[in-house]
């Protein structure tokens, strides 16, 4: 007997959900250093098939954060003259 549709979708969902909780977590930590909201980041990242679109937009997010500090602390140390 072949399994349906959702037998195979509900045998794995508890997956799902696992694999969720790691990237939910760390959303709730890494958003307020971005100064986002790290509810809505953890919840959006909770939710299963929606996550994988969430994943990419907050990557990019934490990629743009990255770039600006990096940014930051060249134009710092371009001002800052030798040996002062």
């Amino acid at each position: 007997m072949q399994p349906t549709g959702a037998e195979l979708f509900a045998s794995f969902f508890p997956f799902l959900i696992l694999t969720s909780i790691p990237f939910a977590i760390g959303a709730f930590y890494l958003a307020p250093k971005m100064g986002r909201s790290p509810w809505l980041w953890a919840i959006l990242l909770f939710i299963p098939v929606v996550n994988l679109v969430v994943i990419s937009i907050f990557l990019f997010l934490v990629m743009g954060a990255i770039l600006d500090r990096l940014n930051a602390i060249t134009d710092r140390m371009e001002n800052v003259t030798p040996f002062s």
